[in-house]
């Protein structure tokens, strides 16, 4: 664990080393010092990368303010993951399993052609809390449930993997679709109206709200739906999933589901005070609770229990990081040759060799982005964290789909 100081100040605890931390990442951290609301310092996890306003893998805590940069554009980002009864022996058809999930969940910008309600549990509350949202933000009442069930794109994914005794599983990553999206946006922007309304002197893209302000207990009652409308948005794939191995496999039990969210906001109490924690793209992981760290398409995925760092405000890493920006990754996009500038990005062919252990249909320019290479070491992740998590099981991808 290395300390971020700005003139004499600590700024920061990170667990990703500096030297490995990218300038724009320190950039952006390097601001939080001039934030007037900073309770004693950030966590920056190994898998830190920039992100917008606020570093992708921070713990930001704050004293009587919620900051919506520092949660994201993906409220209730998450993963869920969950235990069969098959042994890798059992997958002997990979593409007909890839083909039945693609029908019954749609991908990338797809939704549900009419509202799927019949898997929600404690439907009614969060009926109410998204009609409640819908209202306030004058969206168009059920459109935001047709996205329930939905994969998203970027880096979000299915993936059926193993762990060393061939035991399968399956996990998903993803959030709370243009719902939460939304409701981000509107309050990133109030934050900054706030700011240059009352003229605060406060750093780019981490205004503030009060939180006993009108527009801060809205924000969060609006999180609160969002955070419900990812959860459910996971549960709702992995019923979907489950009826699909069911049908493949009959007689297929389940077990060990865990559903988590790394992309939030939370009243917690540390270091004898109640801060609200920020957590955009970080876990809460407790030696009582577990979490889940996702590699890339390519690499293993952990099951963790946290050591219950304090220093980290009991957090680890959200994944293996960003190493390439998308644009980097796969190229620029030039309009008049309607290609990609490719100077410097991917290839397709080392894309194919990374892959080469898991069955995908994702394998071209359109994902190059999020092919491993264009990630951070997850091994070198976990290592960077070996103080803060303790591996409870690794699993290997056998198939991933990605929108």
């Amino acid at each position: 664990m290395d300390v971020i100081t700005k003139n004499g100040k600590l700024v920061a605890k990170t667990w990703c080393p500096i030297d490995k931390l990218e300038a724009s990442a320190l950039v952006q951290i390097l601001k939080l010092a001039d934030h007037p609301f900073l309770f004693n310092w950030a966590a920056i996890m190994p898998d830190a990368h920039q992100g917008k306003g606020a570093t992708i893998g921070s713990v930001i805590p704050m004293e009587e303010v919620v900051i919506p940069a520092a949660v994201g554009f993906d409220i209730n980002c998450g993963v869920v993951s969950f235990k069969t009864s098959l042994k890798l022996g059992d997958l002997d058809d990979l593409p007909l399993i890839d083909k039945q999930i693609r029908r019954s969940i749609p991908l990338g910008m797809n939704r549900h052609g009419k509202v799927p309600y019949q898997y929600l549990e404690d439907k009614d509350d969060l009926v109410r809390l998204v009609n409640e949202a819908e209202d306030a933000l004058f969206v168009k009442r059920s459109e935001s449930f047709k996205q329930l069930g939905t994969l998203g794109g970027g880096n979000h994914f299915i993936e059926l993997q193993k762990d060393d005794d061939d035991n399968i599983y399956v996990m998903i990553h993803s959030g709370s679709r243009h719902f939460g999206k939304t409701i981000a946006e509107k309050f990133m922007k109030n934050a900054k109206n706030e700011a240059r309304k009352y003229r605060l002197d406060i750093p780019d893209d981490l205004e503030f709200l009060h939180v006993d302000s009108d527009l801060g207990r809205a924000y969060l009652h609006l999180m609160k739906a969002a955070m419900e409308f990812g959860y459910a948005n996971r549960m709702y794939m992995v019923h979907l999933i489950q009826d699909d191995l069911k049908r493949l496999f009959p007689g297929i039990q389940f077990a060990n589901l865990i559903n988590i969210a790394h992309n939030y906001v939370a009243l917690e109490h540390h270091y004898g005070r109640n801060v609200w924690v920020h957590r955009k793209g970080a876990t809460r992981v407790t030696p009582n609770t577990v979490g889940l760290v996702p590699g890339s398409m390519g690499t293993s995925s952990y099951i963790v229990k946290g050591t219950g760092n304090k220093e980290s405000y009991n957090s680890c890493s959200h994944g293996a990081g960003r190493v390439l920006s998308r644009t980097a990754a796969k190229g620029k996009w030039d309009r008049r040759s309607q290609s990609y500038i490719t100077d410097g990005a991917l290839s397709i062919e080392d894309f194919r060799d990374d892959m080469a252990s898991v069955y995908t249909q994702n394998i071209d320019r359109h994902h190059l982005d999020e092919s491993p290479q264009a990630y951070k070491n997850i091994d070198e992740v976990m290592e960077h964290q070996s103080d803060l998590v303790v591996k409870v099981l690794e699993l290997k991808p056998i198939l991933n789909i990605k929108g």
